[in-house]
């Protein structure tokens, strides 16, 4: 006898999705509820961009609206293919905004935009502010709305990888999942000391700080021209065919009002630190 569905409800960028789940476990809808937490919506509206994981045969097959199918032999490879596609399918339909591969936090009401490639630290450096008094909106997707100069929310939950655990005392019995498909929800981060609501509103880019983790380094935050940090976002920029040389005007505008930085780390809590005190000092400064 085939289980019953799994159905999951989300609103994402006031898209709505409908997440059907069905294997022999709950394996899969666990890490999916864990991911999308804090974007459960049972009232979702209409026009519901769709999704499926199905199990069959110890195989996981995955099928997003519009987007290529997926057959994974492993239940985490298969979420981490829907998320890709889902993601994939919601920047189609919200074309109108900008997307970069970066973490974002708000403190003082200001958007830290923290680009860079995997493994360069983005998630613990988010966690660590986090905990340091900052709000969230994303620990991997700068979703930029160019009409209004606004850095948004894009609440999925944290993924943070098993060697960042031992940084942050308590997070490995709050974690779901494993290997890649660890994730820490948003209502548990209140369990490790960051701020109720850990959700922040949208908010101007204030600063962008280009990450470089690496053991054992000391913690340098030093001033980056904005034409570096504009590089970067460039590189990690994820729909520039679709906004065209409108692309390179949203880029501008995100470095143009910023401070940027380059930082090099290996203790995610003192990195934090000296980025929160760069930040708050640039507010000084300026008589903000």
């Amino acid at each position: 006898m085939n289980p019953e569905p799994t159905r999951l409800l989300l609103r994402l960028l006031d898209v709505g999705v409908e997440i059907r789940v069905c294997e022999s476990g709950d394996r899969a809808a666990s890490l999916l509820r864990a991911c999308y937490e804090a974007s459960l919506d049972d009232s979702p509206g209409h026009d519901l961009l769709r999704a499926e994981l199905l199990e069959d045969d110890a195989r996981f097959h995955t099928r997003v609206s519009d987007r290529p199918d997926h057959h994974e032999t492993d239940v985490v490879a298969a979420v981490r293919a829907l998320s890709h596609e889902l993601l994939h399918a919601i920047m189609l339909r919200a074309r109108e905004l900008f997307y970069v591969h970066a973490g974002v936090v708000t403190v003082d009401e200001k958007a830290i935009v923290i680009p860079g490639l995997s493994r360069a630290g983005k998630s613990t450096l988010v966690l660590a502010l986090l905990l340091s008094g900052a709000r969230y909106l994303s620990d991997e997707l700068l979703v930029f709305d160019p009409q209004k100069g606004r850095a948004l929310p894009f609440l999925r939950s944290l993924k943070l990888r098993p060697v960042c655990l031992p940084s942050f005392p308590g997070a490995e019995r709050l974690v779901v999942g494993e290997g890649e498909g660890t994730f820490l929800p948003s209502s548990r981060l209140r369990e490790l000391g960051a701020p109720t609501p850990v959700e922040g509103d949208p908010a101007r880019v204030g600063a962008v700080v280009i990450p470089s983790w690496a053991s054992g380094a000391p913690t340098r935050l030093e001033p980056a021209s904005r034409g570096k940090a504009f590089l970067a976002l460039t590189s990690s920029a994820l729909n520039f065919g679709t906004h065209r040389e409108r692309s390179l005007s949203h880029l501008r505008s995100l470095v143009e009002d910023a401070e940027c930085f380059h930082l090099s780390f290996s203790d995610p809590h003192d990195a934090a630190r000296a980025v929160r005190k760069a930040v708050l000092a640039g507010d000084e400064d300026t008589g903000r």
